[in-house]
């Protein structure tokens, strides 16, 4: 079965696929909301655990590149909007400037994509900059034996135009 909501997407015939998320500029520096109908995906991948609204658990990002077995630290964050009157979860990673520099570098397609969309934009307007899905680049998140430690797999557009 497929379930698609927003940039996210999972096919629940590949084992242990959390989601897989589209490349958007905030991947690129902070992190990404994780739609509502992902949380219970999330939650299997904890072993059924969840922050409570309000509250953060730390998380590891594992990446390998080629012989190398790469740990990431981030936040999984349920964060609560009072002025919107709702809740929200995020995969936050702010602060780490290494897994920024391997996004940027990795996903190098989007990030220029991303960059020269936003100088071609007019000052003041907040138009999202969507690359097209022929061209996309992807992030996907498959859970592991420990909670709160994801596999990711960052899939590469496979033109240089940028």
């Amino acid at each position: 079965m497929i379930k698609q909501n927003q940039s996210w997407w999972k096919d629940s015939e590949i084992p242990d696929l959390i989601g897989r998320k589209k490349v958007d500029p905030s991947m690129l520096k902070f992190g990404t909301h994780i739609p509502g109908d992902f949380h219970s995906d999330f939650r299997v991948a904890n072993k059924g655990d969840l922050p409570e609204v309000g509250e953060s658990h730390a998380i590891k990002l594992l990446y390998q590149d080629g012989a190398m077995n790469l740990s990431f630290d981030a936040e999984l964050k349920y964060i609560d909007q009072h002025s919107y009157n709702r809740s929200s979860l995020h995969l936050r990673y702010d602060s780490n400037k290494d897994l920024q520099k391997l996004f940027q570098s990795i996903f190098n397609f989007s990030y220029n994509y991303f960059l020269d969309h936003m100088q071609a934009k007019e000052p003041g307007r907040k138009n999202k900059i969507i690359i097209p899905d022929e061209e996309a680049e992807y992030i996907s998140f498959y859970m592991t034996s420990i909670s709160y430690t994801y596999r990711i797999i960052l899939s590469q557009h496979n033109k240089n135009k940028y």
